[in-house]
């Protein structure tokens, strides 16, 4: 009796933990799509006032730019925290590493493309 009762609170935790880490990784991508989206916005209107100031126009593309681009960037690192959290903790299978291990790097490739971008040089060069 006693194996059964233990096995039913194992049982119970379980499914407390899968339910707390299903809202966990829920946040994660509102909160990445959140800090995309607001970061574009805010961004934008950054430009905009410096624009209409006529402040340094010649530089304002590219700190526009800049600012999307770290925005995204951010954005992109929490997805990949996100889409851990699934793998491993919600659906650990072969397929779904397999599936994290493709996301995670098309993801470091575009946040390393993006850093290209924002930066003009690779991470790991010096300035």
């Amino acid at each position: 009796m006693r194996k059964y009762v233990i096995k039913a609170k194992r049982a119970g935790l379980m499914e407390i933990s899968r339910t707390i880490f299903t809202y966990l990784v829920t946040i994660l991508e509102y909160a990445s799509a959140s800090i995309i989206v607001l970061g574009i916005i805010f961004s934008s209107i950054f430009a905009a006032a410096k624009f209409f100031k006529k402040q340094d126009r010649s530089k304002l593309f590219d700190s526009y730019r800049v600012m999307v681009g770290r925005c995204i960037i951010l954005g992109l690192e929490i997805l990949i925290a996100a889409d851990i959290l699934r793998s491993l903790a919600l659906q650990f299978t072969l397929e779904s590493v397999g599936l994290l291990a493709v996301i995670v790097l098309i993801r470091t490739f575009l946040s390393f493309s993006l850093e290209v971008e924002t930066k003009g040089r690779w991470p790991w060069q010096k300035r």
